[in-house]
């Protein structure tokens, strides 16, 4: 069966069976396949991935194994994990009997009367409070039910805007060229109203982002990666180079020490031969004294006996 060129879906269409997904299968690729989808692909290939003890993503062909690897194979497709994210957002699954994210995974039914943006949860009224309360999350923008079901790409969008940290719950509005500083609403009434170089963030934005050409930006990242690797080859040959030149001066100071204790080793023979020399010709000088000393010490005994 050939997958590595089906299309990829809109988000909410399995990209085998071009349908909407019915319990999406998320693979460790994060590509995500219809459980029935997933379970025809592994069984037409049964054989084969058997023997490899793993299957391949029919997107990308990135090894996916079960989480259990002794099991049946024909069981395989049940071990990957339901995108349970992906499910609540279906068209199909967008009512007003959604319940809380937070409290189910307590195993306890909540009506659901909210969903944060930023964590894509969907929340009761306890929960929504709490998180309000929260520093952490107090900034994070919460929307109705209802809005989130009528359009969660939006929602989803909407989680991933910039906020203004210096006014909680503000989002990046403007920017002012005058002063090179990003605001929020509030900023812009109170610092900014008389400013003439601002850029309304929501217009303009979008429209400088047309203006980028992605092959210019692949080019430039491409340069910037040829750079740093003749940087790191050129580091790389002279941390080269350096241990060289240390392995040099370590032998040439090896062989000056052998010369020296050579020289020293020369210079102590001698000593030794000269300081035995000496040794030898003082004695011999001694005992020629003491020769002559007796032979004067008996021609005056000789003397005195004969008077």
């Amino acid at each position: 069966m050939a997958y590595a060129n089906i299309d990829k879906g809109d988000g909410f269409n399995c990209p085998i069976c071009l349908c909407q997904f019915n319990i999406p299968r998320q693979l460790p690729c994060a590509h995500n396949i219809c459980h029935s989808c997933l379970q025809s692909y592994i069984t037409a290939e049964a054989t084969k991935y058997n023997e490899l003890g793993y299957i391949k993503c029919p997107i990308c062909m990135q090894p996916a194994s079960p989480s259990v690897k002794d099991r049946p194979i024909r069981e395989w497709a049940s071990l990957f994990p339901v995108n349970a994210l992906l499910e609540s957002m279906l068209p199909a699954k967008a009512n007003a009997n959604r319940m809380c994210d937070s409290c189910s995974s307590e195993n306890v039914s909540t009506l659901a009367e909210g969903f944060c943006a930023v964590c894509k949860e969907a929340m009761c009224t306890d929960c929504l409070k709490f998180h309000r309360r929260q520093k952490m999350t107090k900034s994070h923008a919460i929307v109705s039910v209802d809005e989130f079901d009528g359009n969660p790409k939006n929602v989803f969008q909407l989680g991933r805007d910039l906020f203004f940290l210096q006014h909680e719950g503000e989002y990046v509005k403007f920017y002012c060229k005058d002063h090179k500083v990003a605001g929020c609403g509030t900023c812009l009434f109170r610092n900014h109203n008389i400013c003439s170089n601002k850029i309304d963030m929501k217009n303009e934005v979008p429209a400088l982002l047309r203006e980028i050409n992605p092959d210019e930006i692949i080019s430039d990242m491409e340069n910037i990666e040829f750079r740093l690797q003749t940087f790191m080859a050129i580091n790389d040959s002279n941390i080269n180079n350096t241990e060289s030149d240390v392995n040099t001066i370590t032998d040439l100071i090896s062989e000056i020490r052998r010369k020296i204790n050579s020289l020293l080793d020369d210079l102590e023979k001698g000593l030794k031969t000269e300081e035995k020399i000496i040794y030898k010709e003082e004695n011999n000088r001694k005992q020629e004294e003491n020769h002559k000393s007796v032979s004067v010490m008996h021609a005056v005994e000789n003397v005195a006996c004969s008077v």
